[in-house]
């Protein structure tokens, strides 16, 4: 690898790195951020499925909270087998309580 290269390499790692500290990200940034390319998140927002904001003065720039697009990706939670027989014996036996009580 050229130096230049290795370069233009660990200012991207850095760039990447610094995403995680900022708390509203631009299309762009959101790009980079989740691996999602900007047209598909264009996609998204038009179809209202990820949380995003605009301008109030009406500008077609959006804006997007990390905390609210964090929670977003991770929203698809799939739990493991056991944790899904631990809710469903939670489930149980407070379906149990209230028909004693």
């Amino acid at each position: 690898m050229e130096k230049n290269e290795l370069i233009l390499e660990k200012l991207n790692r850095l760039e990447n790195y610094l995403l995680g500290f900022k708390s509203i990200l631009t299309v762009e940034e959101l790009a980079v951020y989740s691996g999602y390319k900007p047209k598909y998140i264009y996609q998204l927002v038009s179809k209202s499925l990820i949380p995003f904001h605009r301008n109030q003065n009406g500008g077609a720039k959006l804006f997007f909270e990390k905390k609210a697009i964090d929670q977003w990706l991770l929203g698809g939670e799939h739990k493991t087998s056991s944790q899904s027989t631990q809710d469903a014996f939670h489930h149980i036996a407070q379906s149990n309580r209230r028909k004693k009580g």
